[in-house]
């Protein structure tokens, strides 16, 4: 399919993905979700499936680079009770007890 934005003087390819999704909860499904991804691209040279790797390929790699930088969450999530960060601090020896 073609596109072309109002402001741009060429036309885009566009790829519209459909994935239909089942919700399950353990071996029982909830309910089916239909979801839409669109890829605009001026590449007109490559097939559906190698745009849709490509551009699948490279949100893989600024996930990657977003963790590096950043470190993973789970690393800095706080504490959720008074017990355990109590332990942390009894063992520190400027404490002084």
């Amino acid at each position: 399919m073609t596109y072309q934005p109002n402001q741009c003087e060429r036309k885009h390819r566009l790829v519209i993905l459909r994935k239909n999704i089942s919700v399950q909860k353990g071996e029982q499904v909830l309910f089916d979700e239909v979801r839409y991804f669109f890829y605009l691209t001026n590449r007109w040279d490559l097939t559906v499936e190698q745009i849709v790797s490509l551009a699948n390929g490279r949100g893989d790699q600024e996930n990657v680079i977003e963790r590096l930088k950043n470190g993973v969450n789970a690393m800095r999530m706080p504490v959720d009770d008074l017990v355990s960060t109590g332990r942390i601090w009894s063992w520190r020896p400027w404490r002084g007890t």
